[in-house]
């Protein structure tokens, strides 16, 4: 009989050794879960707080392509444009109207006045050849002296408030020449203008420098038309889309919404992943707390006598409490730790998907340690004071 009472006893201690573990195991891995959905959390936040440069709400934007041999002819471009602005300029219901053509790529360009430099090492920016109204129909923000009209004489730039930063600090822009490959012959033209910078393609794409020059002195790529309208943009829609079509039927029209619908779907990648992510960190939770409910209550089970022991021998019920609590805690404890030294290993992972924010951001990590340590601690004192409640004189007759 001894014999059999040891081999139970043996296997009860290993049981709970199992039991501590596993439930270790699970804290760690909600510790991974949570820091991971907390920094997408705080990227989101971040990305929706952060201004965007320019009004979006109440902007109706669609887009259409040169297709076709007779847009290889830059004046005949032109001339399109020149027909679609006259077309949504005197829609029904709008009230300014641009358009906005960018080759989303970055081009070399020289500042009159800089040092001579190797080309790969002069100032680079992105270029957008737009239209006058553009500003207005977005709401864009001119911080210095003025927007590109359409009757400008000679090539002129307006550049954003990133590459007058990065590349003229300290410096006025205004009355600057800069010089690009394909604009005024090669020609140097005057800086007119700075706008606030723009996150108008995506909310999550952070501020480049960005120059813009009017359509007439360029080359437009595929193009946007912004338009401000009165109303609703989406009712706006169709009778704005017909007339727009008018200037060449052989030119399809497409991607036609609203652009703060626009903006909001370029962010719905980040927005599953953080409810995905969102979802499992919740469950890893839950499990966390049924887990060391379950591993304190079993070890209350298999400790009662032990406890009649010592209530016997004058053990007060906060001191049985306590020494249950602490149980708990322990293993929180070793489960926190191990969680944050494999997340500090695994956030790195996810950097690229992050926003203005360190995958070591302390205040997600302190953040979720916390209401981890406060998760242990209520899910161990149920148990703990359904332990020290029991009758000691019915605690010491458990085996």
């Amino acid at each position: 009989m001894l014999k059999d009472g040891a081999r139970m006893a043996s296997a009860s201690a290993g049981s709970l050794r199992a039991r501590k573990t596993l439930v270790a195991a699970e804290l760690a891995l909600s510790v991974v879960l949570l820091v991971g959905a907390g920094l997408m959390l705080r990227s989101f936040w971040r990305i929706t707080e952060n201004p965007a440069g320019f009004a979006p709400e109440r902007v109706l934007t669609m887009r259409m392509q040169f297709s076709g041999p007779r847009y290889r002819e830059n004046t005949n471009r032109i001339a399109y444009v020149d027909e679609l602005l006259q077309r949504a300029r005197r829609a029904p219901g709008v009230e300014a109207a641009g358009v906005s053509s960018s080759a989303d790529s970055r081009m070399r360009l020289d500042i009159e006045g800089a040092p001579d430099v190797p080309r790969e090492a002069r100032p680079s920016a992105l270029v957008s050849v737009v239209s006058d109204g553009y500003a207005d129909a977005i709401g864009m923000r001119v911080v210095k002296g003025r927007w590109i009209r359409d009757d400008e004489p000679a090539p002129v730039f307006v550049m954003n408030e990133a590459l007058a930063r990065q590349y003229l600090a300290g410096q006025d822009p205004i009355g600057k020449r800069v010089r690009l490959p394909w604009v005024g012959n090669q020609s140097f033209a005057t800086v007119v203008g700075v706008v606030a910078d723009l996150r108008y393609s995506k909310l999550d794409a952070r501020s480049e420098p960005e120059l813009f020059t009017d359509y007439r002195h360029g080359r437009p790529f595929g193009l946007t038309v912004a338009m401000r309208v009165a109303g609703d943009p989406t009712k706006a829609a169709p009778p704005i889309r017909a007339l727009l079509a008018g200037a060449d039927r052989t030119q399809p029209i497409f991607d036609v919404k609203p652009l703060d619908v626009a903006l909001a779907d370029s962010i719905a990648p980040r927005r599953f992943n953080l409810l995905l992510l969102g979802m499992f960190a919740g469950s890893a939770l839950v499990l966390a707390l049924v887990g060391i409910y379950g591993m304190i209550a079993y070890s209350v089970a298999q400790r009662t006598h032990e406890i009649g022991v010592r209530m016997a021998l004058g053990a007060e019920r906060h001191d049985v409490v306590r020494m249950i609590v602490w149980q708990g805690m322990t293993i929180a404890a070793a489960g926190i730790a191990a969680g944050v030294a494999g997340t500090l290993a695994l956030t790195r992972a996810i950097a690229s998907l992050l926003y203005d924010v360190t995958p070591t951001d302390p205040l997600t990590f302190a953040t979720v340690a916390g209401t981890l340590a406060v998760t242990a601690l209520a899910a161990s004192c149920g148990p703990a004071i359904k332990g020290a409640l029991v009758d000691p004189i019915v605690a010491l007759r458990c085996e």
